[in-house]
């Protein structure tokens, strides 16, 4: 379980295509907790699994596999090397929840569409899904993950909506990589996706 505060930015130096997956190698800074072979890793806001790892005076290098179901549904499949990644390690029970409740399962990757600024900050319209159960989870004032951050849905309309990126945010993840055109992760509110499935149950 994560909560979408990006921790630190690793960058892809090793690729590795393996049976109907692949491998990477990451560099990326000393993050608030040591990794350990097997731990959990959000990776663009992608759980995966720790499999190999080295620490060098204030850097450290870890490898994860993505399995065909992964490259499938993220944009892993077009990872190059140099390639910047968000990253975040999962909650410990002290954790404070400063974002909102991030499983690391990603539903798929969605369009940016349009980002203008706005005083110091810019507004980024993001496409919606397609399908309106989908659609369903985004509500003004609610939550989303956008490759593993934890972002505030300000409007919503038919076919898009709109998030306000603070300077810190742009500057702290790799939000700043992106432009009109490019897909993002997106994870949909956790609880959101509990009460339409509860509510499924009593419409049936």
């Amino acid at each position: 379980m994560f909560t979408g505060l990006i921790q630190g930015i690793g960058k892809v130096i090793g690729i590795t295509a393996v049976d109907k997956g692949v491998h990477l190698k990451i560099e990326a800074p000393l993050l608030e907790s040591p990794l350990t072979l097997g731990a959990s890793i959000a990776l663009n806001g992608c759980c995966t699994t720790v499999t190999a790892f080295h620490v060098q005076d204030d850097h450290q290098t870890f490898e994860v596999t993505l399995s065909s179901e992964t490259l499938a549904c993220t944009q892993f499949q077009h990872v190059t090397l140099g390639s910047r990644l968000n990253l975040e390690l999962p909650l410990l029970p002290t954790s404070p929840l400063g974002g909102h409740y991030v499983t690391g399962h990603v539903d798929g990757c969605l369009e940016v569409k349009g980002i203008r600024p706005d005083g110091e900050c810019s507004i980024w319209m993001i496409a919606l899904p397609e399908s309106n159960e989908e659609k369903a989870l985004f509500v003004p004032k609610g939550s989303v993950a956008l490759n593993g951050i934890s972002l505030t849905v300000n409007t919503v309309n038919a076919t898009s909506f709109s998030c306000c990126i603070i300077p810190h945010t742009l500057s702290h993840t790799t939000l700043g990589d992106l432009a009109v055109g490019d897909f993002v992760h997106y994870e949909g509110d956790l609880l959101g996706k509990y009460v339409q499935r509860q509510l499924s149950f009593l419409k049936g």
